[in-house]
């Protein structure tokens, strides 16, 4: 196959996944350096009551970071409250925590309510363990 088919493949690829389930992902590069792969998931439609819904949106982020090494973040958004979990290499836990508290005054800035911000050490195998 040709570079430009297998682009279209990739392309043609990702809409299908579209249509049939409600995530979308991305692998690329931030910057030269830093690789990432980022899904971005809509729920289902949840009725709140009579008149109003809600759907929760879920985004997962995996970078590495040359100053911070692997990091992984799931954020998820429902109407205007975000959570924030995330693991990172033991040394870097307690600053990201530290960092992460600045993250809610930002956010009620832009109208958003911070409502969990967690931080877990990555063991290994580049998955979390407790949280902290």
């Amino acid at each position: 196959m040709s570079p430009a088919q297998d682009d279209l493949q990739s392309i043609l690829r990702h809409q299908l996944e579209l249509m049939t389930h409600s995530l979308v992902r991305w692998e690329g590069f931030l910057t030269p350096q830093v690789p990432v792969h980022w899904e971005i998931e809509q729920g289902p439609e949840t009725a709140i009551d009579d008149n109003e819904s809600s759907r929760v949106w879920r985004s997962r982020l995996k970078l590495s970071l040359p100053e911070l090494g692997p990091v992984d973040l799931e954020v998820s958004l429902q109407n205007k409250t975000i959570s924030i979990n995330g693991s990172v290499e033991g040394p870097y836990l307690a600053w990201m925590t530290i960092q992460g508290r600045h993250l809610d005054e930002r956010m009620a800035g832009a109208g958003l309510q911070l409502a969990a911000l967690h931080f877990s050490p990555q063991n290994r195998d580049g998955h979390g363990e407790e949280a902290i």
